[in-house]
């Protein structure tokens, strides 16, 4: 990916390679003009069996991070985290690049997530249990996401509709009106209750069947386990 410190400032404040080329596209979507990495690994995962090593040179390519952090910073459930924003401008760009070292040494630590309830505006009574992480640890974790999103996103059957990039409730609704002749009824369920835990070891030996990176999954392990604190007492993670 050449030299982070040698690329220079795009209008918008992204980074460019001194051809001028964009590492990621307005839009965010990595299927054009985004990080080479990340389009390499999307091009060998079309191979549902392909087994994938030295994931952490991608995660911890400071593209990919600087691409992770556009889109953490777009969605503004974000916003709420206060002190731990960064800006994307020249003082914070040595945050990128020392990021990307401890990552890829196997050095870096989540730190603990926070604790919160939310109200929803319309309904009584309604509070809803949130475990929010900061900013930053945040943006390791949507670039874990991009990754482990080019690797299984071929494997899912096209009628799933469920958190899946550019599809959701109005696509699946547009799937079953022209394909459920004769549909009159559809019925919308919710099997969150039903996984409130899961042993960290069948999801890390999911993830292995496909990963051969052991410093990608120790990455893994370390986010799902980091905990919480609410009241100056730590939680562990379920």
């Amino acid at each position: 990916m050449g030299n982070f410190k040698e690329r220079k400032f795009y209008e918008s404040g992204g980074l460019v390679r001194r051809l001028g080329q964009r590492c990621f596209s307005s839009n965010l979507n990595i299927n054009d003009n985004s990080c080479v990495g990340l389009k390499e690994l999307m091009k060998i995962n079309k191979n549902t069996r392909h087994f994938n090593n030295k994931l952490i040179h991608i995660v911890s390519d400071p593209e990919v991070l600087v691409l992770s952090y556009k889109i953490t910073k777009s969605q503004p459930c974000n916003l709420i985290l206060g002190s731990d924003l960064i800006s994307l401008d020249k003082s914070s760009l040595d945050w990128f690049t020392k990021t990307g070292k401890l990552l890829k040494a196997g050095k870096y630590k989540f730190k603990l997530a926070r604790r919160v309830y939310i109200t929803k505006l319309g309904k009584i009574n309604f509070n809803k249990l949130l475990i929010i992480s900061g900013f930053k640890d945040k943006i390791i974790q949507q670039t874990i996401y991009l990754v482990l999103n080019v690797i299984y996103e071929p494997s899912f059957l096209d009628v799933f509709y469920g958190s899946r990039p550019n599809r959701g409730n109005h696509s699946a609704l547009k799937y079953i009106k022209f394909n459920f002749n004769g549909v009159k009824w559809c019925i919308n369920t919710d099997i969150e209750n039903n996984f409130l835990s899961i042993f960290h070891k069948i999801l890390l030996n999911i993830l292995k069947k496909r990963i051969g990176c052991s410093k990608f999954i120790m990455l893994v392990k370390k986010f799902v386990k980091v905990g919480f604190k609410n009241k100056k007492k730590v939680y562990q993670s379920n």
